[in-house]
């Protein structure tokens, strides 16, 4: 992260090479390695209601803000151990959380009726095998078991109640995916590495509650289309301090066009079915970062990513309040003791202006929600590494 991810598939720097390039395994030192470590976040998610309105009228009751700032934290551990001798084939496993979201309004903000709640949690645990061919080409590929838990909860506006009713889902789901990588060396100044993933559907299955616009319950099921996607890096060995390094990556977004919601109960206040529009497309993103080691035990690095946000004006929601994304990095190693190190790093993601202005009537609430922000985010991250 002290880099802003940039080259993060061209260096076998730890065991996390387990979930950035399997391949790159092969270049680790020793014959085996673990990290663990923690990403503590808190996001700034402010959004100011730009006219919303309910019936062609504007939304009375509510807060122009809404505020759906938190703390989180995000660990992470690996472990990649050396089998045999002269083959240089490596096994590893990691566990990480790929994708994430966490939002709660203000349950008097004027965008409810869009998203009140939205929670996402995606746990990856990743086997994989990296196996060098000759001195300068490496290659690997394993598998990725994925859980799911989400949930999303929706106020639905009801003239003449004091408080908003709402409509609930939640579930959970297993899927399984794979992935494979290239790395080469073809001497001691340059290393390349190539990453794919693949896409992963989940069938979230779990339950609904409607309480408007009257009260029912029924089981639930929902296709989540994750997205499959490639990544390019390089790395230059640019003096025997000075390591720079590069990325890019594309990710095929345009997997998740809706999220249709399945209701199994015939009885059931929102019918069979009930569709909401993402339409994503596929997105970008580009890192640069370097790393200049100071002495055998400090090293200091930073970086900077660009990211292109997958949402689109015409269905962006309050669930997700996307836009481009800009990471700035800064970050350092300290090798405390032979075999021995401890990584720390900072980031911060600011977006550039998110402007929702989304017409929802699914629900034949007939709502137009519009609101705008620039939300941001800090991350602090450390990990403790174990070379044997």
């Amino acid at each position: 992260m002290g880099r802003a991810f940039a080259g993060q598939s061209a260096l076998g720097i730890d065991a996390t090479s387990v979930m950035t390039n399997p391949a790159a395994l092969t270049r680790l030192q020793g014959y085996g390695q673990w990290s663990v470590g923690l990403n503590a976040l808190r996001t700034n998610v402010h959004l100011r209601d730009q006219g919303s309105t309910f019936g062609g009228t504007p939304i009375a009751d509510g807060s122009a803000v809404g505020n759906a700032s938190a703390p989180a934290g995000l660990p992470n551990l690996a472990w990649a151990q050396r089998i045999g001798g002269e083959r240089n084939l490596w096994l590893g496993v990691g566990v990480n959380a790929p994708y994430g979201l966490g939002i709660e309004y203000d349950n008097a903000f004027k965008g409810r009726y869009d998203t009140r709640e939205a929670r996402l949690r995606v746990i990856d645990l990743s086997g994989v095998a990296g196996l060098q061919l000759t001195d300068t080409l490496s290659v690997g590929a394993g598998i990725n078991v994925q859980r799911t838990d989400a949930r999303l909860e929706v106020a639905i506006p009801v003239s003449g109640m004091t408080s908003d009713p709402a409509n609930i889902v939640r579930g959970n789901s297993y899927a399984v995916g794979g992935n494979v990588g290239l790395h080469f060396k073809p001497n001691n100044a340059w290393q390349l590495g190539l990453t794919y993933r693949s896409a992963i559907t989940h069938k979230v299955e779990g339950n609904a509650q409607a309480e408007a616009p009257i009260s029912s319950t029924s089981p639930m099921s929902v296709k989540l289309h994750l997205p499959d996607s490639i990544a390019a890096s390089v790395a230059w060995q640019a003096t025997e301090q000075l390591t720079l390094l590069a990325e890019a990556k594309w990710v095929n977004w345009s997997r998740l066009k809706n999220l249709t919601f399945h209701f199994t109960d015939p009885t059931f206040a929102l019918g069979s079915t009930s569709v909401k529009p993402d339409d994503y497309r596929d997105a970008y993103s580009l890192a640069i970062g370097g790393d200049y080691r100071l002495s055998p035990e400090w090293t200091v690095r930073a970086g900077y990513q660009y990211e292109q946000t997958p949402t689109i004006n015409a269905n962006r929601s309050t669930d997700v309040p996307d836009a481009n994304r800009h990471w700035f990095a800064v970050g350092t190693s300290w090798t405390f003791q032979p075999g021995w190190g401890l990584d720390m790093s900072y980031a911060r993601l600011q977006f550039e202006n998110v402007v929702i202005n989304r017409n929802d009537s699914s629900s034949g609430s007939n709502v137009n929600t519009h609101v705008t922000g620039r939300p941001s985010a800090n991350f602090l991250g450390v990990a403790l590494r174990r070379v044997f």
